[in-house]
């Protein structure tokens, strides 16, 4: 009886050894599966806003952008109003016609005392008429050919520096809304990458803590490793969290300029642009259309102001 309770006893502590070992075990296996779950999910929803993600290359967006940027259209109809101006100031080349008419009546001793033939008479004879007073319409059309109009001339060229300066403005329009966009399109990879290196970061940081507690439970490092560790995680992931703020932030500048819903998604096809690499010749210099916009408007003020010193000759 002693020997039986005893091997009782022993089968007890087993079992209760066997489910104070297992307890742990299980929950580790759930906790394990409950994160393959979540990332199993994770990944499915990845797959279907991709599959539901609008693809939007760079061209597109510049058309989009330039359709929605009514600045820029303001400058093309100022610089088709300054061409139509410029061939309006071409007039002053072209003849001037004139036409006048005036209605003349008055007596004329010329047109009396006519002989004529006076047909009511058998036999007709000829007998003195008077025609007078004269009156009639005379009408005249005149042609003025101007040789030298140096008003018109002034003019003319004013009205061509205009359209270079809305030229060059229409053009400085295109350059910037160009940048805006590019900017706003390619950020949003950029961002993409930020936030993948800022992950990777986050993943490396949580190795290094497993790693730092097992070699703490080894008694290999202090516990102040330990704690630097725990700091360099919270860090990464502050990190993380930073990156996707500023990648919704990029993807709402970049439906903002192009008119689309922040809400729908957009996959970015067209990829970063490459630097140029280092030359040893210089870059040809091209002037800044702002630059040149600015020069042919004091141009043309210039030109308007010996317009206005051209009245006085004739």
């Amino acid at each position: 009886m002693p020997h039986a309770q005893a091997n009782s006893t022993l089968t007890v502590v087993r079992s209760a050894k066997s489910n104070i070992f297992f307890q742990p075990l299980a929950r580790k296996n759930l906790c394990h599966l409950s994160a393959f779950a979540f990332c199993f999910l994770g990944i499915l929803t990845l797959f279907a806003s991709f599959s539901q993600a609008q693809e939007l290359s760079f061209s597109q967006a510049l058309d989009m952008a330039s359709i929605r940027a009514t600045t820029l259209q303001n400058l093309r109809q100022e610089e088709q109003l300054a061409r139509a101006t410029a061939t309006r100031s071409t007039q002053a080349f072209l003849p001037r016609l004139s036409a006048d008419s005036t209605w003349v009546r008055g007596d004329i001793d010329a047109l009396g005392h006519i002989p004529a033939i006076n047909l009511r008479t058998i036999p007709p004879e000829i007998t003195t008429a008077d025609y007078g007073p004269a009156e009639g319409l005379i009408s005249s059309i005149n042609i003025v050919q101007p040789l030298v109009h140096v008003e018109g001339w002034l003019g003319h060229t004013q009205a061509r520096n205009a359209v270079k300066a809305r030229s060059a403005a229409s053009e400085w329009g295109r350059q910037v809304l160009k940048l805006q966009t590019a900017w706003a399109y390619f950020n949003v990879q950029i961002q993409d990458g930020i936030l993948r290196a800022a992950q990777q970061t986050l993943q490396a940081s949580r190795h290094g803590l497993e790693i730092a507690r097992g070699h703490y439970a080894e008694g290999m490092v202090s516990k102040l490793d330990v704690t630097r560790a725990r700091a360099d995680l919270q860090s990464a992931r502050a990190q993380v969290y930073a990156a996707e703020a500023q990648i919704g932030k990029a993807r709402n500048e970049l439906a903002s300029l192009l008119g689309l819903n922040p809400v729908d998604p957009v996959r970015i096809t067209t990829p970063l642009p490459l630097p140029l690499p280092p030359s040893e010749y210089p870059l040809p210099h091209q002037q800044r259309a702002d630059i040149d916009a600015s020069r042919f408007k004091v141009q043309a003020a210039t030109t308007g102001v010996e317009k206005a010193r051209a009245r006085i000759l004739p």
